[in-house]
């Protein structure tokens, strides 16, 4: 009979940020030079099915995947069950869609979602979705010791919404490279010594686009925090954002507002240019605050106006109107 390298225990971990204890098991991970006799597959994997190796493109798991060394297209969870039923225990290949259990992740998963999970064992989970979760390195083993343990560094690209969970050992490192919403959690073991020991791993994010933004503290660092601003409601003009970031999930124009939890100067700019046929006005105000963000107003000699901010507080979604600007036909 196959021996799961994982208690599903382990899941709940990161489909409930209320649950902090995971029990620990042993792990033993069969190395890709052991399976001498490969099994090229290209058919589904039925539920109750159970395949070793896979060496070819397989299109749909619904079973258990020992070793992925290829490519699974969608790897399937059971809707509507507390528990996955799909899994795959060792990926050193791409899974494109993930909603089961990936237990040691090596390779990459495109899109973690609807409670999938990956222990991320220095792969890269390119996106984390909501009701999903990953853990930033392997199962502890409760016959070692952290101390004993191995830690490992993995990336998750983007996290929308999912909840990540900092890794067992001290030299776990997860590093997110664009954090938007979502949980980011301390785990806890519970050791052989019976009692419930935090996790000792690390998780380093690179750009916070979250409004609220996530605080250093002894497992989170943070290098970079910015908020987006939008000028909404502005037909007959053309908006140059100058010096943003633009989001990959999201496309909104973000502008950096601290960098290794010290404010920033704010660079960026905003240029509204009226359209053929139509000029911009002010009432005379040239400097202001919308509620989110502070500004001040440069005329431009072709008619145009320069927006700089000189504050930023939030997520700012603006109108012409919020910055004393009009458009009329000339």
């Amino acid at each position: 009979m196959r021996k799961k390298s994982f208690s599903k225990k382990v899941v709940a971990i990161l489909m409930s940020v209320s649950v902090s204890i995971v029990p620990a098991v042993g792990s033993v991970l069969v190395p890709v030079s052991a399976y001498a006799q490969e099994q090229p597959v290209t058919a589904d994997n039925p539920k109750d099915g159970f395949v070793e190796y896979v060496s070819d493109y397989m299109a749909n798991n619904y079973g258990a995947v020992d070793t992925n060394d290829s490519s699974i297209e969608n790897n399937y969870g059971v809707i509507g069950a507390d528990n996955q039923d799909s899994e795959v225990l060792n990926n050193f290949g791409t899974i494109s869609e993930n909603s089961g259990s990936v237990y040691f992740n090596f390779g990459e998963v495109t899109n973690n979602f609807r409670r999938g999970y990956v222990a991320n064992v220095g792969g890269t989970v390119v996106n984390n979705f909501e009701d999903a979760g990953v853990i930033g390195g392997r199962q502890y083993d409760v016959e070692s010791s952290f101390a004993q343990s191995k830690g490992t560094g993995s990336t998750v690209v983007n996290n929308i919404g999912g909840t990540v969970v900092n890794g067992y050992c001290s030299g776990d490192l997860l590093t997110i490279n664009n954090y938007y919403y979502g949980d980011v959690v301390q785990g806890y073991t519970r050791a052989a010594s019976g009692d419930n020991e935090p996790n000792r791993g690390k998780i380093h994010i690179i750009n916070d686009f979250s409004e609220a933004g996530i605080e250093n503290n002894d497992f989170v660092t943070v290098d970079n925090h910015y908020h987006y601003v939008d000028v909404k409601e502005a037909g007959n003009v053309d908006v140059i954002y100058e010096g943003f970031t633009i989001g990959d999930y999201n496309k909104k124009h973000y502008a950096e507002i601290s960098a290794d939890a010290e404010s920033a100067n704010i660079t960026s700019t905003i240029t509204i240019k009226a359209g053929d046929g139509y000029e911009l006005c002010d009432d005379g105000v040239l400097s202001g605050d919308t509620g989110k963000m502070s500004y001040v107003l440069d005329k431009n000699d072709d008619g145009s106006y320069t927006v700089k901010i000189t504050s930023l507080s939030g997520n700012a979604e603006i109108s012409l109107g919020d910055l004393h600007l009009d458009i009329i036909g000339k």
